[in-house]
């Protein structure tokens, strides 16, 4: 444009400016396509004619300063200029009362240099619009096509806007004139055919990759695109596609202002470049890898042509439709790029033409970029939602969680919820912040309706919502902050809000700021960086300063906005991020590897590098590479792709609120890292590890060698082939020149850093086998060798031995199972040694002290040996601990004391005295001489089973993980503390919510007060956070850590307290003390002030009592005097009676005793008989398994003794149950049971017996019952007896089972078992049920026998009210028809209470306390739907009666009752020994849960009940374990050891007792996860030892199964009852079964 041009246009625009006043509607579209400045008017309720408005301001004379009259409305401008990006006008925020349906009306005079054709782009929000130019309707958003690009002409000069606007919320518009400078494509996408393609995706994209412009075809194949502004010095490139990927591409080498181009584009298939991400290993798929390709130009230099590809989740990436180019290809890594390489190591070149060439298959292999542990807090966590756009982290430390539906505050321990019942806005809480007064804001909003507000929250309870009504610019509410003088700052709808404490004062688009919505703020000293929907606003305090697009931002939506650590501006927008430096802005968008370009928040790390919050995932951006952070990226099954917002706790925790349905993730960096197989790192088990003085990490391997971890990646692996003398490395340790000494089984190895040196017994050493390695401070290399203590330097070898005094008894090591020598050295140049089984040794440099049992060392397996800084020496064990030995006495730790598990693999004492242990299955434990913490797979650490562990300067920890979690775990343990709040404070009358204007709580001496703390540690996982409490004034010492957070004390004196709370966090971190003052009076009647006076009258009234009975007594003495004459006489009579009684008495017992001495008799008997053969049967099993892989010659012979064993077992089972009958000891055992499930295991059993005659069995089940009540085991034994006959003499034919509903008895159930055997006679049948008879001689020798079975089988149906009947022909085969009653009544127990069977009989038992007979019922019925059965009590009395005979499962107890109510009820049943343990659930119309659980009740329910509630409670008390470990208590020590043996055969971890005694002693150590019981054992037998075990509340979940030989009466199963899990026979169960039935039940704990 000339000079002459420039002098007309301000010559204009002066003239418009003096006609049309101080309003300013003048824009010069030439200059500037957006229309900013605009005249308003209205609101109007009725219509205007747009017509007569037109022409009354066309007129010359017209003026936007005076009012005009257009039909009967009134018309008054304002004006108003949008300052943003895109020119927005927010309507609202000028007429902020407008209502729906009313109509704006908006002017504005658009200046042209020349007749031209303009595109018009408008958008108009909230509203129904129309637009004149000229006069003319140009637009209605009514039109179906006005987002087509509408074309209108300008004349040169001044054009005349109408805009016309119909309220439907919140109006807001822009109107954009895009004039002919623009240039225009226009084409036609076809297919290979020549076929236009409708709706085919076309991009145009500016070489830089800043500017994308996209459309799509039509529906005949043709689009259209402007480009707007145009970059003449920019190449363009034309990208398009088909919904069959097939694609298209076109470079537009140049385009020019104003030119119009036409493209018509075939899609095709293009080249690509296709590949797969792996980890080291090549088998793990890597997830969120940012892959880019860098363009080339002809000189192979890289261009600005950039593209990103980010991998999936099964590792695979994909570049297609890629410009005909070569490129480079680039993984954005932790540091630096990773180029893709050819076989010369140099960056590869991929070449790409139009002949379409592909790279498919390039597989890339990378370590793990981002490592750490991730977790999530959602809705089943106590978050209101599972989506959540904000947090926010107070001064406490409290995470506050903002969701959809209201916010949520976590404090470590438990959460708090506020919602819109509470008070909250309906809508989500987009931002939370503390102000200087410790108060908590919160912002709600909803941009659809407008609607939300300001909360002001005080010690948690709102205390105010501001709304519009208080001063408010808007009640949709978004991003909060706080000015350097405390004021609050609020965004959103509303404007740029700043809140005193008094009134609001607003600023938005009537202001000159942009469009007025305000999303981001960044305080910096008294100036404010504001973010809006339409630009980058800077408020100096006076003025704004607007940045947009024209500037160097990538969009106009500003999110977020944060300062770099180098001062620079960060800022987040809809389109990529931007950097400024005061000068201009630096721009990087997901080309330049941002996951994606919308970015939501920005949170610097302590090393300066950018986290970036992402609609899809978190970026790490160290100013040159991008890595994603994603919870998937390490395999965990949770998102992170709508990341919101970012806080960090005070232990270095992140907190991300992410959008998706994630709640709040939270990630730790840095605390565990872990380096796997995928890593490389080798499948082998670390034998011990060592850190250098560059920090390298040395780990010696059982066969893998020596492996170097530099920077968490595998830097080197040593073996054999590099000089090693072997890959088994015992030990390892590090002289002081940085040398590493190997100890192998073949020799010692010295590894410079270059070379191997090898030491054998050619070098002097007195054996080639190394246990384990030590260097002093001298450099001398201390070696342990079977050939005793080797000294050694490098040339000379001096061995120190048992002439020393060293343990003569080393070669136990050998014969152990684990062989295991542990060396270390400390203070004084003292060494300790530790031999595996025989204990630990002391070396003073001349010889040695030797330490084991007799010394107090309880345990011999030594599994790791250490000195600290005073010359305490610590001692690991397998399974009783760590010992501290003082040279004195030992001191022992365990589980009692915080210990993870007492099962330890390794010890290790670090730098600075604080004890390492790795366990088998417990993770790693650690004491600081005060205080044992823990880690494990729950904190992310690779493993619970931990063979290795060191450290490095006390800072950095590396645990070895054992078997299938073969790697390390790098533990940074963080050194910030949380912070610990006391929540709550309760007495018997009163609760005090703990904040600064609690009063000072006030308690009664012999009351209960109980104190509930928190703390905010969240790198410790819940059940490990740690407390220690104290009363200052009565405690010096703090009390041992617990995991609870309620103390509870019991004062028995008055005074003024104080109570004080430490936490200790995982990483054994001791929070500030925290205390509150309290009260403690005496009760009114011991308080001098209330006793004198009281007493005083109750003396006064007992005086008065005194005299007024008197005279009554004197009667009533001579009445009791005639009373007692007559009882007198009445007990002579009595006397003789009794004489008569006891006589008869004695006669009686004589003859229980008889009775008793047979039944011992039998009980002996099968105890004596049955424990031998069990020991014959079990050790031919296991010979049999042992000869099938070494000697098969010998099985059968084995064979025949196993069978032989077990054919002598059946006799004398068959002859005790026969002399128990005949005697009347034969007791029944009734149950209920499912009938179906007892045919299909009877099946399994028989079948192989039936299949070993080639015979068939088939199972026909037609009765309509599916339970019955009756002795299971009988019913198994009769039909077991029946089959095993049908077997024997059937051959090849057919054997079956009927089982139906009984035709001859009413409610019965028939079982019919028919074969095509041998058959009988008639004779034969006749004594064929006769003891010790078959059917004839010839029988009993060709298929053996007792002539018992049947007849046992007929005894035990009649028992059970049933019957037998035979039919037979012989040749043809036998039918035997069982008839036995579906409910089986015990006749000896006639007259027993009904509810006493049940109770016995029923799994799972609940007593109901209850008055009201509806309750009773409802509890009845709910209950036995749940499969419980029920007992009833509508008394107090009553139910301690029914408690204590019946021993019932849980107890639920209503409160209001008459005479004894439940409070009274649970007291005497917490004070009875045998009841107190019961669980009992607490029913009440009030809620008062404290007193029932002071009183030790298990649950708390109110009334109504909450039948699903109640359900889960009762759910609760099952019994639960995670151990696998199996006890063994069996005074037979043959039968001991065969089971021992079969278990630890198949890897289960057995430890053995000789008595009940003994067991409970060695739980007390270590509990284990399954206990095998015999029950017939000296000092203590099985009855005792399982009523013991259930006493102690820490081991009701241990699950007990009985293996005994005695025949068990029913007060034997009374007594077992809820005391063991399962019952066998010895002599009954093969080891196969055995084993099924340890593995059934550890699959229960495993699964529980």
């Amino acid at each position: 444009m000339n000079l002459k041009n420039n002098m007309f246009i301000c010559l204009s625009i002066m003239i418009l400016e003096s006609v049309y006043g101080s309003i300013n509607v003048t824009n010069q579209v030439d200059n500037d396509h957006r229309i900013r400045n605009f005249a308003f008017a209205g609101p109007y309720k009725s219509d205007i004619n747009m017509d007569s408005l037109s022409n009354v301001i066309s007129q010359d004379k017209f003026s936007y300063e005076e009012p005009l009259t257009v039909g009967s409305i009134k018309v008054v401008w304002q004006g108003f200029t949008a300052t943003g990006a895109q020119a927005e006008h927010n309507i609202w925020q000028v007429y902020p009362n407008i209502k729906l349906d009313e109509s704006i009306i908006a002017s504005a005079k658009v200046y042209s240099d020349e007749n031209q054709e303009v595109i018009l782009r408008t958008i108009a929000g909230n509203s129904i619009s129309e637009l004149w130019v000229n006069g003319t309707l140009s637009f209605s958003s009514s039109d179906p096509l006005y987002d087509k690009n509408t074309r209108i002409k300008l004349i040169k000069g001044p054009n005349l806007v109408l805009l016309k606007m119909i309220s439907l919320g919140e109006p807001w518009f822009r109107l954009h004139f895009i004039p002919e400078s623009r240039a225009e494509i226009t084409g036609t996408i076809k297919d290979g055919n020549g076929k236009p393609i409708p709706f085919a995706n076309v991009n145009i994209v500016e070489s830089d990759g800043y500017e994308w412009f996209n459309t799509m075809t039509d529906d005949k194949g043709v689009f259209e695109q402007i480009i707007f502004p145009v970059n003449e010095k920019s190449m363009y490139h034309l990208y398009a596609s088909d919904s069959d990927k097939k694609k298209s591409y076109k470079k537009i080498k140049k385009i020019i202002k104003g030119q119009r181009i036409k493209i018509d584009e075939i899609v095709g298939y293009r080249s690509k470049i296709k590949g797969t991400i792996l980890t080291p290993d090549g088998i793990g798929k890597q997830f969120g890898i940012a892959v880019q390709v860098v363009g080339l130009d002809k000189k192979g230099n890289e261009t600005d042509f950039k593209q990103v590809r980010y991998s999936d989740k099964e590792g695979g990436f994909e570049f297609d439709n890629l410009p005909e180019m070569n490129f480079h290809m680039r993984l954005h890594g932790k540091d630096d790029f990773i180029y893709f390489l050819d076989k010369k190591n140099k960056k590869r070149v991929f070449e790409l033409s139009e002949k379409g060439e592909s790279y498919d298959n390039i597989e890339i292999r990378i370590p793990t970029l981002a490592k750490g542990t991730w977790d999530k807090m959602g809705y089943i966590d106590g978050v209101l939602s599972d989506y959540s756009p904000s947090n926010y982290i107070d001064k406490e430390n409290n995470i506050w969680i903002g969701t959809w539906t209201g916010v949520t505050v976590y404090d470590g321990q438990e959460t708090f919820s506020l919602n819109s019942d509470d008070g909250l806005p309906k809508y989500p809480i987009w931002d939370v912040i503390q102000d200087k007064n410790n108060n908590i804001w919160l912002s709600s909003g909803d941009d659809a309706t407008g609607e939300g507000g300001l909360v002001l929250l005080e010690n948690n309870q709102i205390k105010k919502v501001y709304t519009m009504s208080d001063g408010l610019g808007g009640d949709n509410c978004g991003k909060l902050s706080q000015s350097l003088n405390g004021d609050i700052l609020i965004g959103g709808n509303g404007g740029f809000q700043i809140y005193n404490g008094e009134s609001f004062e607003v600023y938005n688009y009537r202001d000159g700021l942009t469009n007025g919505f305000v999303r981001a703020f960044f305080v910096e000293g008294n100036s404010i960086w504001i973010g809006t929907q339409d630009g980058l606003v800077y408020y100096n305090g006076k003025k704004f300063k607007v940045y947009n697009e024209d500037d160097g931002l990538p969009n106009k939506n500003i999110y977020t906005i944060k300062k770099g650590p180098n001062g620079k501006i960060w800022i987040g927008t809809q389109n990529g991020l931007a950097i400024y430096d005061g000068t201009s802005f630096k721009t990087l968008y997901r080309k330049d590897g941002l996951r994606s370009n919308n970015i939501q928040d920005i949170y610097f790390d302590d090393n300066g590098n950018a986290l970036i919050a992402t609609w899809f995932g978190l970026n790490l951006y160290n100013g040159k590479t991008f890595v994603l952070l994603h919870p998937m990226t390490l395999g965990y099954e949770f998102g992170l792709d709508r990341a919101m917002s970012i806080s960090k706790s005070k232990d270095g925790i992140y907190w991300i609120s992410d959008f998706s349905g994630s709640g709040i993730v939270k990630y730790d960096p840095r605390s565990i890292i872990n380096i796997t197989k995928s890593d490389k790192f080798p499948d082998a088990r670390t034998i011990e590890m060592m850190v250098d003085k560059n920090n390298n990490l040395w780990v010696a391997t059982e066969g893998e060698g020596l492996v170097q971890i530099v920077n968490e990646s595998i830097n080197n692996i040593i073996t054999i082939k590099d000089g090693l003398r072997s890959n088994m490395i015992l030990d390892i340790d590090i002289d002081q020149y940085d040398n590493i000494w190997l100890a192998t089984p073949s020799g010692l190895s010295k590894y410079d850093g270059r070379k191997i040196t090898n030491y054998t017994t050619k070098d002097g050493l007195p054996t080639d086998y190394i246990d384990a390695i030590f260097i002093d401070d001298n450099g001398i290399k201390w070696l342990i060798t079977q050939k005793g203590l080797v000294r050694f330097n490098g040339v000379d070898v001096e061995v120190f031995n048992e002439k020393h005094g060293l343990f003569v008894n080393r070669d136990v090591v050998n014969q152990s199972a684990v062989r295991a020598m542990y060396i270390e050295g400390g203070v004084d140049n003292k060494l300790v040694l530790g031999f595996h089984n025989i204990g630990i040794s002391v070396f003073n440099g001349r010889d040695f002290i030797n330490y084991d049992i007799d010394d107090g060392l309880v345990d011999l397996r030594i599994r790791g040996v250490d000195f600290d800084s005073d010359g305490n020496i610590w001692v690991g064990t397998e399974g009783s601990g760590v010992f501290m030995f003082d040279g004195q006495t030992f001191k022992r730790f365990t589980t009692k004391d915080g210990l993870t598990n007492d099962e330890i693999f390794h010890l290790f004492v670090d730098d600075f005295d604080k004890v390492w242990v790795g366990t088998w299955g417990g993770g790693v434990g650690f004491y600081d001489g005060e205080v044992w913490g823990s880690l494990d797979s729950r904190d992310g650490l690779i493993g619970n089973t931990i063979s290795a562990l060191t450290s490095s300067g006390g800072n950095t920890y590396y645990f070895a993980g054992q078997s299938v979690s073969n790697g390390i775990s790098k533990y940074m343990p963080s050194k910030t503390s949380g912070i610990t709040q006391i929540k709550n404070v309760i007495t018997s009358t009163k609760k005090y919510i703990y904040n600064d204007d609690m009063a000072t709580p006030n308690s009664i001496t012999g009351n209960r007060i109980s104190f509930t703390v928190s703390a905010s540690n969240y790198n410790t996982h819940k059940d490990k956070q740690q407390f220690r409490f104290r009363i200052k004034e009565i405690d010096k010492a703090w009390s041992a850590t617990t995991t609870n957070p309620v103390f509870e004390w019991v004062p028995e004196k008055a005074g003024d307290f104080h109570f004080e709370v430490q936490s200790v966090d995982r990483d054994l971190n001791y929070s500030a003390p925290v205390n509150v003052p309290f009260r403690v009076k005496y009760p009114w009647y011991k308080e001098s002030s209330t006793a004198i006076p009281f007493w005083g009258f109750i003396l006064l009234i007992i005086g008065f009592a005194g005299y007024s009975t008197k005279k009554y007594s004197n009667q009533r003495s001579y009445t009791l005097f005639l009373k007692e004459q007559a009882q007198k006489k009445d007990r002579e009579v009595r006397k003789n009676l009794e004489e008569k009684n006891a006589e008869l008495l004695e006669s009686q017992k004589a003859a229980e005793a008889a009775n008793e001495a047979k039944s011992t008799f039998l009980a002996n008997m099968s105890h004596e008989l049955r424990t031998p053969l069990n020991a014959i049967i079990g050790y031919s099993e296991m010979l049999i398994e042992d000869a099938e892989d070494e000697n098969e010659d010998f099985i059968p012979d084995l064979d025949k003794i196993n069978n032989s064993g077990k054919h002598l077992l059946g006799l004398i089972n068959d002859i005790l149950d026969l002399s128990k009958v005949e005697s009347g000891k034969m007791e029944l055992y009734l149950e209920n049971f499912e009938l179906k499930k007892v045919i299909s295991e009877i099946e399994s059993t028989i079948k192989p017996l039936v299949e070993k005659n080639n015979n068939t069995l088939s199972i026909d089940y037609e009765s309509g019952e599916s339970f019955m009540k009756a002795d299971v085991t009988k019913i198994r034994q009769i039909l077991l007896n029946l089959l095993s006959n049908s077997a024997k003499f059937t051959k090849e034919g057919s054997i079956s089972v009927k089982v139906s509903d009984s035709n001859q008895k009413k409610d019965a159930i028939d079982f019919t078992i028919t074969d095509t055997g041998i058959g009988m006679s008639s004779d034969q049948v006749e004594k064929v049920f006769q003891p010790f008879t078959q059917a004839d001689e010839k029988t009993t020798r060709k298929f053996g026998g007792t002539g018992l079975g049947l007849t046992i089988t007929k005894m035990f149906a009649e028992m059970m009210g049933g019957s037998i009947e035979i039919e037979s022909e012989e040749g043809k085969g036998t039918t035997f028809t069982v008839t036995i009653p579906l409910n089986v009544i015990d006749q000896s127990n006639e007259g027993v209470d009904l509810k006493e069977e049940v109770s016995k009989d029923a799994g799972y038992t609940i007593l109901v306390i209850d008055d009201d007979d509806n309750a009773q019922d409802m509890m009845r019925k709910f209950l036995e739907k749940q499969d419980f059965t029920i007992l009833q009590a509508k008394t107090g009395e009553d139910g301690l009666k029914l408690a204590a005979q019946y021993m019932p499962d849980a107890i639920t107890l209503d409160v209001m009752m008459p005479e004894m109510d439940g409070w009274e009820v649970l007291a005497a049943l917490q004070a009875n020994e045998k009841t107190k343990n019961i669980p009992v659930i607490m029913l009440t119309m009030a809620n008062e849960p404290d007193i029932g659980y002071s009183l030790g009740a298990t649950d708390y329910l109110t009334k109504p009940v909450n039948w699903e509630e109640l359900s889960t409670i009762l759910k609760r008390h099952q019994i639960e374990s995670d151990s696998q470990s199996i006890l063994i208590v069996e005074d037979d020590e043959t039968t001991r050891d065969m089971l021992r043996k079969s278990l630890e055969t198949n890897e289960y971890k057995v430890r053995s007792a000789v008595n009940g005694k003994e067991a409970l002693e060695k739980i007390q150590s270590s509990k284990p996860g399954l206990i095998l019981l015999d029950l017939m054992m000296p000092e203590m037998d099985g009855f005792e030892f399982a009523e013991r075990l259930r006493e102690n509340k820490e081991w009701l979940d241990i699950p007990v199964v009985v293996i005994t030989a005695k025949d068990l009466t029913k007060e034997d199963h009374a007594r077992l009852k809820g005391n063991v899990e399962a019952i066998m026979q010895k002599g009954s169960y093969s080891k196969g079964e055995l084993l099924s039935e340890v593995s059934e039940r550890i699959k229960k704990i495993t699964e529980g």
